[in-house]
């Protein structure tokens, strides 16, 4: 308060004083203003240097000393080393926390107090230090600059994908002292980089890719989420580049218009979505979930991508969600679903030792910590593909028989010799050359749901050569 009567200021928001956290409606509207109040602030406080809300701001009620590094040349000159606030702010407690992230994300103009006793003030056009003296004219350090650019967000409409990536990975390995706030610390930068819908973190003009977001390290479950969302673990997840986009790439197109381009080309389902707690509403029971992405593409189409599956008008049934949901427990009615149809497969797992998974199939990628590799194999007992789970399926398989595992095809992976890879695989017909591949999702089954247990990827050709039974046409709800 001392601070803001000095820059004299009259209003000073406070997120645990100014926020009534035990009326929940009350909570919840105000958490939903939050991107608004950051946005429009005239200048957010970085407390950088406090490990809590007990510790003082330094300099602010007394005076501070900083180490200034000097390196004498000639009598006449003297150079000096001198430090912008990214490698400061990066190891402090106020950069490990998830709510923090959407502050320092969406505020124009930050007054940073830095480990190193140095105050900055940064803004979208400059950034300046207290320990340098401006000249005649207000000139801002071009090296600062360049390390605001690194840590702050650039949303636009032509990079949707990418900004979403990075502010996923960026506040999932942060910690949130209450786990249900994990989408509402999100909802004001998602907003921000797609304001278009989204639901449980995924912006929807995304969806297909945003669905294939992995774990990089073992990851525990956050209940009273989906599992097919990232917001329904608690850890560190990202994506993998598989160059998918780029057979997309075009000189005039920019990385929005690939992914729709992506989307169209390599995905196939009709996504269904709808809360658990909505399908005893007239509007479900007569209608069904409401529609949330996608057309079906042509007969041919489809008929071609899974060569021996013949292909149909697939609606999905209103009354399977009611019907599969009676009688569960309320905290899982009280979850948001996903309905579509897809093609089902059988696999066998097998633990790999290798520390890196193959992302294509061929191209290597560091697994994680806690987290195991595992390779499919098809009826013929040929690899086909890879699965990523963490080691908690190594410990089920010395207790009991995981090997046969269902897998849903998801959308098509970019092809293994897209990155210059040579390795063929012949096409079962003997036309030719085929070396698609699928992203797909090992599915479990609780009660006659399916919840998600990794993403990973299959060969085309190995469709034909399900375990257990032939490949077929599925309804699933994915919750």
């Amino acid at each position: 308060m001392f601070l803001t009567q000095k820059l004299g200021e009259r209003y000073l928001w406070v997120d645990a004083l100014c926020i009534v956290q035990d009326v929940d409606v009350v909570r919840q509207q105000s958490i939903e203003n939050m991107d608004r109040i950051y946005a429009q602030s005239l200048c957010t406080i970085v407390a950088g240097t406090c490990k809590d809300a007990n510790e003082h701001l330094p300099g602010v009620t007394q005076k501070t000393q900083w180490t200034q590094f000097l390196e004498p040349v000639s009598r006449s000159l003297t150079l000096s080393a001198h430090f912008d606030y990214k490698d400061h702010l990066e190891a402090t407690k106020y950069n490990q926390r998830a709510w923090t992230f959407q502050e320092f994300q969406l505020a124009h103009r930050l007054l940073i107090f830095a480990p190193n006793n140095q105050t900055y003030f940064s803004c979208a056009s400059a950034v300046y230090s207290e320990e340098v003296e401006p000249g005649p004219t207000l000139d801002h350090d071009m090296c600062m600059l360049d390390g605001m650019h690194s840590l702050k967000l650039s949303p636009g409409k032509n990079h949707i994908w990418s900004t979403y990536q990075r502010a996923v990975r960026n506040l999932t390995s942060r910690h949130m002292s209450h786990e249900r706030d994990i989408l509402n610390a999100f909802a004001g930068i998602l907003r921000r980089i797609c304001p278009e819908r989204s639901i449980e973190g995924l912006a929807v003009p995304i969806f297909d890719l945003a669905l294939l977001w992995q774990p990089r390290e073992r990851l525990r479950r956050r209940t009273g989420f989906s599992s097919w969302a990232w917001a329904g673990w608690m850890g560190r997840v990202g994506w993998f580049d598989d160059g998918a986009l780029s057979a997309f790439a075009d000189a005039s197109a920019c990385e929005t218009q690939q992914v729709g381009e992506w989307t169209r080309a390599r995905a196939w389902i009709v996504w269904y979505s709808s809360w658990g707690t909505n399908i005893m509403s007239a509007a479900y029971l007569l209608d069904g979930p409401p529609w949330l992405r996608g057309s079906a593409p042509g007969r041919e189409i489809q008929e071609e991508r899974f060569r021996g599956l013949s292909t149909g008008n697939f609606a999905p049934r209103p009354d399977m969600i009611p019907r599969r949901l009676r009688g569960l427990e309320r905290q899982r009615r009280h979850i948001r679903y996903l309905q579509f149809w897809t093609v089902s497969v059988y696999f066998q797992i097998e633990l790999n030792d290798a520390a890196v998974l193959r992302w294509k199939s061929f191209q290597p990628e560091s697994t994680g910590d806690g987290l195991r590799l595992f390779l499919l194999r098809d009826r013929f007992d040929e690899a086909c593909g890879w699965v990523l789970l963490d080691e908690g399926w190594v410990e089920k398989g010395k207790t009991s028989d995981i090997r046969n595992q269902e897998f849903i095809l998801l959308s098509e992976g970019s092809s293994p010799r897209d990155e210059g890879n040579n390795e063929e695989v012949e096409d079962e017909t003997g036309g030719g050359i085929d070396d698609r591949e699928f992203n797909t999702m090992m599915i479990t089954w609780i009660d006659g749901i399916a919840e998600r247990a990794g993403v990973g990827r299959v060969r085309r050709t190995a469709l034909a050569n399900s375990c257990w039974r032939d490949m077929k046409w599925k309804e699933i709800v994915l919750g």
